[in-house]
């Protein structure tokens, strides 16, 4: 295993996020924690079971792959652990499942059966707003979740060339499932997978839009909404807080 990266974490801003997250330490048989407090790069379990400073911890969660990294710090409630260079690069470039994003259209994504955020205006140069959307799931840990963007003037989603999200440090490459155009308006539709949403829940989100004339556009959204729309879809599994 890669040495951890210097992470400087008395520095990094903490949050506190309740979700069922699977762990085992040094290979051996997988537990359930309610519980993950994370900065970008550094997870901290809560549980009661045995770890030493220098175990190896493998993190699963959602549908994303394992993550891993080394517990460099053990108290009482459990401990923390800093992520592998691996997995800081899996974090930054993973996507969604392409079987969903094959079947993921705007009449999915808006259904009145799918949880669905009231429309959150974006911080940008042109006036636009988000809408988040998660696709009810009897396994909690295979939701989908949806951003649709939506702009006032169509240009910025007209001949996209490349789209980025960005939570704190961490930037994901991302595309849209789908575009259409109402009008003047723009629509783009986004998948978002754990990670991301709970990333966005904590520091907020930032959307990048480049178009083939390499003319670019940003909207900003506060962590406020995404942490909302977490605590919508269970108030006593989700709980994100500064």
């Amino acid at each position: 295993m890669n040495a951890p990266l210097d992470t400087h974490r008395r520095r990094a801003r903490r949050h506190d996020a309740a979700l069922i997250v699977r762990f085992s330490i040094n290979g051996g048989a997988e537990q359930t924690s309610e519980t993950l407090n994370f900065t970008s790069k550094s997870l901290a379990v809560r549980s009661a079971c045995s770890a030493r400073k220098g175990d190896f911890v493998s993190v699963r969660f959602g549908l994303l792959p394992s993550i891993s990294g080394e517990v460099v710090r053990v108290f009482p409630e459990g401990f923390a652990v800093i992520l592998s260079e691996e997995s800081l690069e899996l974090l930054a470039q993973t996507a969604n499942d392409p079987a969903m994003d094959a079947a993921a259209d705007f009449t999915e994504a808006s259904s009145e059966n799918n949880v669905l955020s009231p429309y959150i205006r974006a911080n940008s140069t042109i006036e636009a707003r988000i809408r988040l959307s998660t696709a009810p799931e009897q396994n909690k840990m295979s939701r989908r979740h949806y951003l649709t963007l939506i702009t006032a003037d169509a240009t910025p989603l007209a001949n996209v060339g490349s789209i980025w999200l960005k939570s704190n440090q961490t930037r994901w490459s991302s595309r849209a499932l789908q575009f259409k155009r109402h009008g003047d308006r723009g629509y783009a539709l986004i998948g978002m997978n754990d990670w991301q949403l709970h990333m966005a829940a904590a520091y907020g989100l930032t959307i990048g839009i480049i178009n083939s004339a390499m003319e670019d556009w940003s909207f900003a959204i506060d962590a406020e909404p995404f942490a909302d729309h977490l605590y919508a879809l269970e108030p006593n599994e989700f709980a994100i807080s500064a």
